[in-house]
């Protein structure tokens, strides 16, 4: 089963070697001849908060890397457009920095200057790190980002540049109960893709509709 798309991990030689292959990337399922099957979550039989009474409009939890950099500015107008409408967010962007030994100093010397997409992630890091307070080098854990699920009305999502098949957060989200405000067009392709539950976002537009983050959606 294959929960990373071929374009940013080229792993399709491994086909071969199995005899049924899965692949939550809709396009690597038609160009491959492989089975579709998406992201899942974990069963949890907690009865959830009332809609009504959850605090956290915007919840947004992920990581970052050099892949995944444009990440840094679509946060950081996020949390401006929460700023300005009055709704209570929580934006927690997670970088973990490489252990420090002479061999990864080294490496990663070379990289700045050799590799041009990590030197300008390092450079959004420094930039964005010093401007804002999302930025985060410790992970939270799965009981602490449950609680914030619990909390959460809306949930927002950001696929990797390059990948289309839909996140496990995403399909976690609407488990739990949340809306969800994702980056991902290929979601409207689901059987259980819903517009009171779902709203698609293009990067470069704005990130909130509140009218769809203030209604309260029907039940499933």
């Amino acid at each position: 089963y294959f929960w990373d798309s071929f374009k940013v991990w080229p792993f399709q030689f491994l086909i071969e070697s199995f005899d049924v292959v899965y692949s939550f990337d809709r396009l690597d399922c038609q160009e491959y001849k492989l089975n579709y099957q998406p992201l899942f979550y974990s069963e949890d039989d907690t009865v959830l908060q009332d809609y009504n009474k959850r605090d956290i409009d915007v919840l947004y939890v992920g990581s970052v890397g050099p892949p995944s950099k444009n990440r840094f500015e679509i946060i950081a107008e996020l949390q401006q457009e929460c700023e300005q409408s009055s709704l209570h967010c929580f934006l927690y962007l997670l970088y973990v920095p490489p252990r420090h030994n002479a061999l990864i100093k080294v490496i990663n010397a070379i990289r700045k200057l050799f590799d041009d997409n990590y030197r300008s992630f390092i450079s959004a890091l420094n930039k964005y790190r010093s401007k804002f307070t999302f930025v985060h080098s410790a992970p939270l854990s799965s009981k602490e980002i449950k609680a914030l699920l619990y909390r959460a009305k809306c949930v927002f999502d950001i696929t990797v540049p390059g990948q289309i098949g839909l996140t496990m957060r995403s399909i976690e989200t609407l488990h739990m109960g949340c809306k969800l405000l994702t980056t991902n067009t290929y979601i409207t392709e689901e059987d259980f893709f819903n517009k009171e539950w779902i709203r698609v976002i293009k990067e470069g537009e704005p990130k909130l509709d509140l009218e769809f983050l203030k209604s309260e959606p029907k039940a499933k």
